[in-house]
């Protein structure tokens, strides 16, 4: 029979194992004030893991495990099959892509032109800091997204003219924003449950289908139908359920604040749409997914290039 360890000798995980979640709540029975921090790290892990809670925790940053927070190594095709490992350490919190793009945003549209300057220099740093702190494989990731961002904004604003820009220019934080929105992306999407994957098109048909019955966004049930191939057709399903919505609480607080609009007569093929489109997040599902599909693509060849003969 093991004897019974007293409290006062047991690790904060070991105190909270066990025990029932609320009563350890009710009794907040928190570690001891001379615990080291790292310590606290694991308690919290313990309690909260269980709790949907966790979900936003993690989202927000504050996911704690033992394993040092060096390097971002969650693999894209990992990512492709929504299964990022828990583990997995950022090189910065989740939440600074947020209060980078809530910040950045309102600087550009309200501080005079050099505001944009300052948007862009502080957006391209977060990147290159996150580039410096992640794997390889992450860095390839985030830097093909630039490069598909930056062709795509060229294309999407400045050649078919779907949107335009304050300034009539594609700001210099633009590309590297759809990279640290992925990342964002990937973070989120690893913490959610599979449920979110049909449950995000099926709320968005309803909507979709009514706007575009109305003549108000037609060009959104063309959208809508893009998203429905993406998701059928690709592994990377709850990554771009989790981007649809994330991309559109971006559009609509990006021509809330006039950063950019949304122009209703879409050029050349005459469909409406409105400021901003219900399904825009579509483009920014298939922009993941060429990153997701190319990284898949340089894995295989990769692979070939080392096998023998």
């Amino acid at each position: 029979m093991n004897p019974v360890m007293p409290d006062s000798r047991r690790t904060p995980l070991q105190r909270y194992h066990g025990q029932p979640l609320v009563e350890q709540i009710l009794r907040n029975r928190l570690p001891d004030t001379g615990t080291r921090s790292g310590d606290y790290r694991h308690a919290f892990h313990h309690v909260f893991s269980g709790l949907p809670v966790n979900r936003l925790i993690i989202v927000c940053g504050m996911h704690m495990t033992a394993r040092p927070a060096t390097r971002y190594d969650a693999p894209v095709m990992t990512v492709a099959a929504s299964s990022v490992s828990p583990h997995a350490s950022s090189p910065a919190p989740a939440w600074s892509i947020v209060v980078l793009i809530v910040i950045g945003l309102i600087v550009d549209q309200h501080v005079a032109v050099w505001g944009q300057h300052i948007v862009n220099i502080a957006t391209w740093a977060m990147l290159l800091y996150w580039l410096t702190h992640s794997a390889p494989e992450t860095r390839m990731s985030m830097v093909i997204c630039v490069l598909y961002a930056t062709a795509g904004e060229i294309f999407l604003s400045l050649g078919w003219g779907l949107y335009e820009y304050r300034l009539n220019n594609i700001p210099l934080f633009v590309p590297p924003a759809h990279a640290l929105i992925f990342t964002l992306g990937v973070a989120i999407s690893a913490r959610m449950p599979d449920s979110i994957v049909w449950a995000v098109p099926l709320a968005a048909a309803p909507p979709v289908i009514a706007l575009a019955w109305v003549g108000a966004d037609t060009m959104g049930l063309v959208l809508y139908a893009l998203l429905v191939l993406c998701m059928v057709f690709s592994e990377g399903r709850k990554l771009y359920a989790v981007m649809f919505m994330l991309s559109l609480g971006l559009e609509i607080y990006g021509t809330a604040l006039g950063n950019w609009a949304w122009l209703y007569q879409v050029p050349v093929l005459g469909w409406t749409t409105m400021n901003p489109p219900l399904a825009a997040g579509t483009f920014y599902c298939m922009l993941d997914m060429l990153v997701v599909i190319t990284m898949a693509a340089l894995r295989r060849r990769h692979r070939t290039l080392l096998q023998p003969g």
